[in-house]
């Protein structure tokens, strides 16, 4: 049986979740995860622009620059308050996997873009960054 061709968005999402497997306890493509079946300390959501599926209708290596965030959650204290440390490690960590190279794009300049809560006992700190499409086979 032949090996199914994955999309080019999912080879971009790939690209960019191998390395952040390694920050936090899960990671998850587009928006945050509704429930899970424990409680999490820290987990990453990674979000591409929409316009981005127009781009790479073609070769990845047209593809113009894009921009694409990394919005990081770290689980409060239990008396509701900052746990600046967990969340400046969990940050750092991220920023640090930059540049990435995967095989299909680049990912440089990460930018903190915004910080706060969510309201659901998590701390936020939304990091953008650019991407850029290499040759696809």
């Amino acid at each position: 049986m032949a090996e199914k061709k994955r999309t080019p968005l999912y080879l971009i999402y790939d690209d960019l979740c191998q390395p952040m497997k390694e920050v936090a306890e899960k990671v998850s493509l587009g928006r945050r995860p509704k429930q899970t079946k424990t409680e999490l300390k820290t987990f990453l959501v990674i979000n591409l622009a929409s316009r981005l599926r127009n781009l790479i209708a073609g070769d990845l290596t047209n593809m113009p620059q894009c921009y694409g965030t990394i919005t990081v959650f770290c689980k409060a204290k239990d008396d509701g308050t900052l746990n600046i440390e967990s969340q400046s490690d969990v940050v750092d960590a991220v920023i640090k996997k930059f540049p990435i190279s995967g095989e299909h794009i680049a990912a440089t300049r990460p930018q903190i873009m915004m910080e706060g809560e969510d309201g659901y006992g998590y701390q936020v700190t939304q990091i953008s960054f650019t991407i850029r499409g290499k040759k696809f086979d």
